[in-house]
């Protein structure tokens, strides 16, 4: 129970390496130790041993999983299943290749398990006893035992990884993100003050012509691409307003007293031509019957009058009321939609 909770206490890779590695050999009397794990790519590392010549150490530092010639600790990655070797002979028939690692003089047994858990393998571990009699059962529950607090630790570790690489991988992106954010503004900001130069000389030409008392039917062309032109100007202080915002410089804001007819009208002229519609505000008392002259491209709309309309005071609408008896309508149809405005 002390080496699976000494397991269980660690947090970092180095105390749970340790743990698992020093706690485990002191627990079962092991002569030597030696803990790998499998990164993402495939590779096999060993990160801690004990009792390993560096030799030893040397070869078994790093491999992959299908690396040849075949090792135990492989075998066991591969198979997910524990490796129990008996024998100094056992260990040479099956991996003939180790003879120069195997003294002669010593007979001992190698435990090799893997670290899986959640059909995961997370690594290995391989424990070898000198001079004793071979692995009996309640031993290799012991060290299954171990195997799986080990795997849990291992995975904990994982998992902590992961979070922290997924936490600095955000806040990269963030990062990025804000940049592109104000670069964006940046350029909104330029934008939109290159783009006042080309339409003062629009809004000036326009003006100058309409000056020169031009036909009506070069005047209302010229009439619109003044309120168009005002109305982009008004957008592009809108666009340097909101990139003013975005960097922290703050908008003034200066109420005043204005005529609503003349802002509904500003909005809906420059999209309409044609014939003329009549329509009224509802609203408070102080703005019922501004009547709002506005347009429709359709000649088979014509102004039919305005009925009385009451509503309650504290309701504001546009009410557009619309009777047409041309093509493309039922006769004697009355078209009614309010909108909030």
């Amino acid at each position: 129970m002390r080496v699976t909770t000494a397991i269980a206490e660690t947090m970092t890779p180095e105390q749970v390496f340790e743990a698992i590695v020093d706690e485990t050999a002191s627990a079962v009397e092991a002569s030597s130790v030696g803990l790998w794990v499998v990164d993402d790519d495939g590779r096999v590392r060993l990160v801690r041993s004990l009792g390993y010549t560096d030799a030893t150490r040397a070869l078994l530092a790093e491999m992959r999983v299908d690396s040849k010639p075949r090792l135990p600790t492989l075998d066991a990655i591969l198979r997910n299943e524990p490796l129990w070797l008996s024998s100094r002979t056992e260990l040479l028939e099956l991996y003939p290749h180790l003879s120069h690692l195997v003294g002669t003089e010593r007979s001992y047994n190698i435990a090799c398990l893997p670290l899986q858990l959640h059909d995961r393998v997370f690594g290995a571990l391989a424990f070898t006893f000198e001079d004793c009699p071979p692995i009996d059962a309640e031993r290799k529950t012991f060290l299954t035992l171990v195997a799986r607090r080990s795997s849990q630790a291992l995975e904990r570790l994982h998992l902590l990884e992961t979070e922290r690489s997924t936490r600095e991988r955000v806040e990269t992106l963030n990062a990025e993100l804000q940049q592109i954010v104000r670069y964006n503004e940046m350029f909104t900001a330029i934008l939109g003050h290159d783009l006042r130069n080309p339409l003062a000389a629009i809004t000036t030409a326009a003006q100058l012509a309409l000056n020169r008392k031009q036909p009506e039917k070069v005047s209302k062309p010229l009439t619109r691409i003044l309120a168009s032109s005002r109305r982009m100007a008004r957008m592009i202080d809108q666009l340097l307003d909101f990139t003013r915002l975005r960097s922290g410089g703050g908008v003034p804001i200066e109420p005043s007293a204005m005529d609503i007819s003349q802002v509904v009208g500003q909005v809906i002229m420059p999209k309409m031509g044609g014939n003329e519609l009549y329509s009224r505000l509802q609203s408070d008392p102080r703005l019922s019957g501004v009547p709002v002259l506005v347009s429709t491209s359709n000649p088979s709309l014509v102004p039919r009058g305005i009925p009385a309309v009451k509503k309650p005071a504290d309701l504001c609408e546009l009410l557009c009321l619309v009777r047409s008896h041309g093509i493309g309508c039922a006769p004697r149809q009355d078209v009614s939609r309010p909108r909030d405005m």
